[in-house]
């Protein structure tokens, strides 16, 4: 596996039709995704599709959070992600509800 440069989708979407590897979690029911695809744009949704099915980003919902391009090399060693310091997004009866921005390394 290689080391490439992950780029976060909150930075840039890839081109429509573009060949890429992607990266996301579903915390929820604790996966972790690492495959190659095709990205496609329609409308506000970003489908990130590969022979394992396809994912979509709508709106605040991320479920893929890094891609790169696919230039046909070899599996690409999963990005290295770091949280930023949370960003505050709402307050309500004293707790405060924050929002953690990855980024890869």
């Amino acid at each position: 596996m290689s080391n490439c440069s992950w780029i976060s989708v909150d930075d840039k979407m890839p081109e429509q039709g573009q060949k890429i590897w992607y990266y996301g979690e579903k915390p929820h029911f604790d996966l972790v995704f690492l495959a190659r695809g095709e990205y496609e744009q329609e409308e506000r949704i970003h489908y990130f599709g590969g022979r394992h099915g396809v994912l979509s980003n709508i709106g605040a919902s991320k479920d893929v959070m890094f891609w790169q391009p696919d230039t046909g090399q070899d599996k690409p060693d999963p990005p290295k992600v770091k949280i930023k310091h949370p960003e505050p997004v709402a307050a309500q009866d004293g707790i405060a509800v924050f929002k953690f921005k990855k980024e890869a390394e």
